[in-house]
């Protein structure tokens, strides 16, 4: 045994060479390995405490994000519920707004009409109601008319449109078929456009009233002979103006509870923000 030991000293210097290099190798194989399971690690998220990290398939066999999701979609709620307010206060305040302009339309024509004993007028010009067919198509059955009053009623040529008084104090407003001139005195011959024949007796200048601007809104007369009665007085002047009168309030109400609630909330974050940690 003795002898064979001295007879190869260089094979087991080789041996054990070969040993020391595949311990290293190995001992650097495994630091490599740590390495990268630290550095996956690193790169990985990993969920605090409290907190469920919960994942579903897709139909792709993708991984999804339920909790992402439900995040998205409540802000999607959210977001069409602000819309929906806004749409809300758009149109409420459309509403308002038309029911203070027709409010003061209405009122302007009530107050217009007991001021001037029945003869509402507007911007110099006086509102009359045509309550007859006569001057169809141009002039509806129902519509308002504007016409101007004064001046000199004989200047007055065929095809303009007049309104005078009958003798019956019924006012009638057609057009001018025919000037008839007796010395000073001046009449006008008129006829209906809707009517088959003229009027039967000629229109002396001092019975009109005045001449027609040419401005008619169709079925108008029909709420204003309404709204000079003592229905259309309450229904289209009290009532509304009790209506705006009780919201102005409520607005006035809200507006003051959400002050308040901000400036309990400000309070509130105040407190907070001074305790000692």
């Amino acid at each position: 045994m003795e002898e064979n030991r001295h007879k190869n000293p260089e094979k087991n210097d080789e041996t054990t060479v070969l040993d020391e290099q595949s311990s290293h190798e190995n001992e650097e194989k495994m630091n490599h390995e740590i390495d990268t399971e630290s550095e996956i690690l690193a790169h990985t998220e990993v969920p605090s405490i409290g907190q469920t990290e919960t994942k579903s398939v897709g139909q792709n066999g993708d991984s999804m994000d339920v909790g992402h999701l439900s995040r998205k979609e409540s802000a999607k709620d959210q977001k069409k519920i602000k819309s929906g307010k806004v749409i809300f206060k758009w149109v409420n305040n459309i509403v308002t707004t038309i029911l203070i302009l027709l409010f003061i339309g209405v009122a302007a024509l009530v107050i217009s009409t007991k001021i001037s004993d029945g003869e509402p007028q507007a911007f110099g010009y006086q509102i009359k109601t045509v309550l007859s067919g006569s001057m169809e198509p141009g002039i509806k059955t129902g519509s308002i008319i504007f016409v101007k009053t004064g001046g000199d009623m004989t200047r007055f040529k065929e095809n303009d449109i007049i309104t005078f008084m009958q003798k019956d104090d019924k006012l009638v407003t057609h057009r001018v078929t025919e000037v008839i001139q007796n010395g000073d005195q001046v009449m006008y011959r008129t006829k209906g456009d809707n009517n088959e024949e003229e009027d039967l007796e000629p229109v002396q200048s001092s019975n009109v009233v005045a001449v027609y601007t040419g401005i008619t809104i169709p079925y108008v007369g029909y709420v204003a002979d309404f709204a000079s009665s003592k229905i259309g007085i309450l229904s289209l002047v009290i009532l509304p103006g009790v209506f705006l009168l009780l919201y102005s309030v409520f607005s006035i109400w809200k507006t003051i509870r959400l002050i308040e609630r901000q400036m309990k909330g400000k309070q509130d974050n105040s407190t907070e923000a001074s305790l000692p940690k």
